[in-house]
């Protein structure tokens, strides 16, 4: 189901590119990112602190009657935060249009921002329980429906309309989601609100005490992508902020199907022996030596294959990017390593570390990507990406390794260290102006980069 939603994405992505170019998916990105920032502010956290809670409720009692009470109490707070930020949407669109659109006469753009906020924080909601209650089959099955919906609603407006048909295809999109997470939820959990019910509270406050701080985290994250592109908007235009969102879509969303099984699985799990110190470790050592055998082919791959792919998926406008995706690919390295030991201050409920470490994280890569692109244009954002997550490692594996006794096995890092010379190694021979010496010396390091990953598999299995 994730490799079917690539490929969706990739045919919804390549019309996108053809109808209404780098300025539209410049404006696309820009009006994505501010309802992502005030959704980030209104939701409350419940994401973060609905699934531990659920989580735990299931463990207990798949069927039981403080599931059900607990599923409709985390609904009933998501609704809450759903009205607040369209409301929060509503009353700051001349604030948003003046400073993030650069015109302050268009306000009802950002208007119409509110019912895809509204939508998105209810959609958000269900595939918490989905997450939660452990039904991975149908959390796949129904982002694989969406980017079916998604690719029906794209196609024929963006070719009817152009870059008029931004606004309607985000909202049209966000409720087709949100409509298809219903259906998969309500089978088993029928949608109920309990405002008048004791647990609306007892239950519902700490779980606000707890998202308080994945607020001011998820708040610092999405406001510090959208800073990032308000400074490229402001220093540059529209294309350039398309360019950028092309470069960053090639080097994260692509290889994001490595990482669907985190945070729908491994985050449940992580959680139910995040006490046992040997376990946890365990886990998180398995979990790096998964993401890592499987991330470092498929860059490899990916960095080899960046002309043909750039053309595929877009136009040929946008070969520009292409340095830009060879000096971040290191990016999408480091956080297959980071990833598994990230989660450690969440499965704990340690939301003050969590806080923390995302608050130092958001300001380097803020710096790092802005100073640059200042600097450098794509190619310096690009190096930018790759230091912001490279002092993640860092941070995260030396303080991780303090304050929760977490250890990375010798025979993980051993791994780790060959592949990334084999990545580093490819990266450096996508220099090379012979496209014969260029693919042999990088077929063969995709051979070996394999080879040490299918090896890695027999050891584990």
């Amino acid at each position: 189901m994730q490799v079917l939603h690539l490929l969706l994405s990739v045919v919804r992505n390549k019309f996108t590119a053809i109808f209404i170019g780098s300025a539209g998916i410049g404006a696309t990105d820009l009006y994505s990112r501010i309802a992502d920032f005030i959704g980030s502010l209104t939701q409350l956290g419940l994401g973060v602190s609905g699934v531990r809670r659920i989580a735990q409720l299931y463990e207990e009692d798949p069927s039981g009657e403080d599931l059900r009470n607990g599923v409709a109490t985390l609904r009933s707070w998501v609704f809450l935060t759903a009205i607040l930020g369209a409301v929060v949407a509503l009353a700051t669109s001349p604030l948003l249009a003046w400073f993030f659109l650069k015109d302050s006469g268009r306000w009802a753009e950002c208007c119409a921002l509110a019912p895809l906020i509204f939508c998105a924080t209810l959609f958000a909601g269900e595939m918490t329980l989905l997450k939660a209650t452990h039904q991975l089959k149908k959390l796949a099955l129904s982002t694989a429906l969406g980017a079916f919906v998604s690719l029906g609603i794209t196609i024929p407006l963006y070719a009817t309309f152009g870059k008029a048909a931004i606004l309607p295809v985000l909202i049209l999109g966000a409720f087709s989601l949100l409509c298809i997470y219903l259906w998969a939820t309500t089978r088993h959990y029928p949608y109920r609100l309990n405002f008048r019910h004791p647990s609306f509270r007892t239950e519902g406050l700490p779980l606000l005490r707890l998202g308080l701080s994945f607020v001011v985290a998820g708040v610092t994250t999405t406001g510090t992508e959208l800073l990032v592109r308000h400074f490229i908007h402001w220093e540059a235009n529209e294309s350039q902020l398309g360019f950028y969102t092309v470069g960053f879509t090639l080097v994260v969303s692509y290889a994001r199907i490595i990482f669907a099984a985190v945070d729908a699985d491994y985050y449940p799990r992580l959680t139910a022996v995040v006490e046992d110190k040997r376990e946890m470790n365990l886990v998180v050592n398995r979990q790096i030596d998964a993401l890592v055998l499987l991330m470092s082919p498929f860059l490899i791959a990916f960095a080899l294959g960046l002309p043909f792919i750039v053309r595929l998926l877009y136009t040929e406008e946008f070969l520009c990017v292409i340095p830009m995706v060879l000096a971040a690919l290191c990016y999408m390295f480091f956080k297959a390593i980071y990833t598994p030991a990230a989660y450690l201050s969440i499965a704990k409920g340690d939301s003050r570390i969590f806080l923390i470490m995302e608050v130092l994280y958001n300001t380097v890569f803020a710096a790092s990507v802005i100073v640059g692109y200042h600097y450098g244009g794509l190619l310096g954002a690009g190096f930018g990406l790759t230091i912001a997550n490279l002092y993640d490692l860092l941070a995260i594996n030396l303080f991780y390794a303090y304050y929760y006794k977490y250890r990375m096995e010798r025979t993980t890092f051993l791994r780790i260290l060959i592949q990334f010379v084999l990545l580093v190694g490819t990266l450096n021979v996508c220099l090379i102006p012979s496209p014969w010496l260029k693919y042999g010396i990088g077929g063969a390091l995709l051979l070996a980069s394999l080879g040490c990953s299918v090896q890695t598999w027999k050891q584990k299995r």
